[in-house]
């Protein structure tokens, strides 16, 4: 439940190493017109259109470029649960550059249930976007029923 609706999504998120820091985001794909626009204007985050391909049990999917359909990419994410279901509040902190190359930053705090998992990446990429894409078995995180609460973007 968004302000732009129901949508899915995948994202790249380079985090640091010691978690004090700002986090951030160079790849994001989302399935909805609305949330592409959102996302740049509101968040300064990179989103595109891509197609999202769900399997019978909804444990994976395979994602593949929409727009802009260059660099081709595909990618098919698997994942099962790993333990048991927590509730959470984490803080978010994620930096972005916008198109003047001013550094912006916002924070938020994230709110659900999160359980781990085991996460299996397969796919390809051109290009640097190969850098991001890293197949096979992953240590992850399943967020389920969240809320993200942001008070929007603050000049570095």
């Amino acid at each position: 439940d968004t302000p732009v609706g129901p949508y899915d999504e995948v994202a790249a998120t380079l985090l640091p190493g010691d978690g004090s820091a700002h986090g951030h985001i160079p790849f994001i794909v989302v399935d909805s017109l609305p949330s592409v626009v959102g996302g740049r204007a509101n968040w300064l985050l990179p989103k595109a259109l891509a197609s999202f391909d769900w399997d019978g049990d909804e444990n994976a999917v395979t994602i593949g470029a929409g727009q802009p359909a260059t660099p081709a990419w595909t990618i098919r994410v698997a994942f099962e649960a790993a333990g048991d279901a927590t509730t959470i509040s984490l803080a978010n902190h994620v930096q972005q550059v916008s198109t003047d190359g001013a550094v912006r930053r916002f924070s938020g705090t994230m709110s659900g249930t999160m359980r781990p998992a085991s996460v299996t990446v397969d796919g390809h990429a051109d290009g640097p976007l190969s850098a991001l894409l890293v197949p096979g078995r992953h240590h992850g995180t399943m967020l389920t029923d969240c809320t993200f609460d942001c008070a929007g973007l603050d000049p570095v």
